[in-house]
Formats: structure tokens, sequence, C-alpha cells
């Protein structure tokens, strides 16, 4: 809060950005003000593995340790750890409902489902058959999409997950959608803005990024690069697509332009222009969600 000239109270909105540093050496995540570059906070203990760096109803930040069966807890605005949780493995991908209500995270090739207010385990999903590499919520908290090593995008109906019937295993329940248009492992899953009715972006080692429509399942676009994609996001208004390379550039595609032919658009470093090309990045380029 400040007060004006006038005498007025307003609130001071500060708008922060979560990064994770790879070696740990520095920190294990550090909080900056987006507006003056400023460290606010810095969260130490390890080192955060890619995808599993979230927050719980913006009061506490999670992630799971890189390369060891634990995940860490820090309330937002200390950088003392709050509690850790050990797992059953190595945690390769998580992310927290925005309701932080549920956890989902990737365990190898399985997807465990904890509930937060009780630690809770719901229900273990076991339909990919190699290590899962990202898994995001639909903005509502409806659904889940999961991408593996195995080129399968799999997407989830969290009512039917974590129910009674299923006592934890949800061995028997299955996949909403299954996406089977990559041939190579998937690196990362954007989910836009919409509930059910969002699109979803998948980006693979492929060299392709795809546009799905979650409600019906249905491929409305691919985009193909000349390199291996890493990770991709959507701007708020889903007009926008940032892929980010294994060459290190950030490939801006505006999704409303009319595809080139058979739904299908190539793009490549050479053949895009300056404005839709961000440089700088030495190797490859990755975001934070």
């Amino acid at each position: 809060m400040f007060v004006d000239a006038s005498g007025k109270s307003h609130k001071l909105v500060v708008r922060t950005l979560l990064t994770s540093e790879v070696t740990g050496q520095l920190w294990n995540t550090c909080a900056w003000d987006l507006h003056s570059g400023t460290t606010l906070v810095t969260y130490k203990g390890g080192s955060c593995a890619p995808h599993t760096l979230c927050t719980v109803s913006g009061r506490v930040v999670v992630g799971a340790v890189a390369n060891k069966p634990l995940i860490h807890a820090w309330p937002i605005h200390k950088d003392q750890m709050m509690t850790k949780m050990v797992c059953t493995g190595v945690v390769t991908a998580m992310c927290v409902s925005p309701s932080g209500h549920y956890c989902a995270a990737a365990i190898q090739d399985k997807l465990h489902i904890w509930q937060m207010s009780t630690g809770d385990l719901l229900a273990v999903l076991t339909r990919h058959y190699q290590n899962i590499n990202c898994v995001r919520f639909t903005d509502d908290g409806s659904h889940l999409v999961s991408g593996a090593d195995d080129s399968l995008v799999l997407v989830w109906a969290l009512a039917r997950v974590v129910s009674e019937d299923n006592q934890g295993s949800a061995t028997g329940v299955k996949p909403r959608h299954v996406w089977t248009d990559h041939s190579l492992p998937v690196t990362d899953v954007c989910v836009g803005r919409g509930g059910v009715s969002s699109w979803v972006v998948t980006a693979s080692r492929d060299m392709t990024c795809i546009l799905w429509e979650l409600a019906s399942g249905m491929r409305l676009c691919k985009f193909v690069f000349n390199s291996a994609v890493t990770s991709v996001v959507m701007d708020t208004c889903n007009y926008r697509m940032f892929a980010g390379l294994t060459s290190g550039n950030i490939i801006q595609v505006n999704l409303f332009d009319k595809p080139t032919e058979d739904k299908q658009l190539v793009l490549a470093d050479k053949s895009s222009t300056e404005e839709n090309i961000f440089k700088g990045h030495r190797s490859v380029a990755g975001f934070i969600v």
C-alpha cells in the first residue's frame, strides 16, 4: 500500500517472475520484479528440475529437485524452506491446479494426483509408456494434459480421475483424448485460456508444434520448424505462439494467419522476418509459464 499526495491509499501491485537455476550454485529459484529487474527473494536448496516450478494459490512456491526424489516448498515471501516432501522417484514434471486443490506430478511414466489440503494420493495414471516430460492444467482446472517421451499427448478429465470409484489407482480411467501426431518425444505443452474450450499447443523434438482444440480433440494446424522445439507458450489472447528451438532462437507465430497448405505452416529461421525471431540465447531456449 502507498499513500498519494491527497491522502488516499492505493494497493501496490508487483508483477513477479520466477526463474529456476539449473546448477543450483546461486539459488534454486529466484523471484524478480518484472518492471525493475531487481531480485526480490531467492529460494535455496538444490536445483529445480525443468517443468516442475509452480505456485500454490500465489502463496507457496514448489519445485521438484533435479535427480532426487524430493519436492521443496517455500513461502512465496520468505527464503526459508517450509517443507520437504519425499516421493517414490524423481519427479520429471509437475503442476498445480489453478484453485490450488490438486497437484499432478510425473514420476517416470506414471502421473500421480494428490489433494493439496490433505496430502492424500487420489490417483495414479499409467497410460504413458515412457517418461512424462510435461503436464499442464486447464485454467478452470477441469482437465490436465500430459506429454511424454513416447510421443503421446493425453488429455485427462480431472473429475473422472479423482472419482471415489478409482480408489487411488485410476487404472481403468481412459483419457478423453489421445493425440498421436508427433513422431518423437513431446517436450512441452501449453494450454490456452478458455477452460474446456481452450486451445492446446504441443511441442516435440520432431521439429513441429501442433495446435489442438481441446473440446473436440481436433488438430487445427501443424507448424514445422528447422530444428527441434523445446518449449512453447501462447499469449493470453491465444493470438500469438512463441516456440523455443534448440538453436537458441524463439520464433513468434501469429495463430490467425492462413496456413499455406493442408493445415501446415512451414517456418524456418532464415525465411522468417526479423520481427518474428528473438535472438540472444546461445543454446536451448525455454519459457516460464
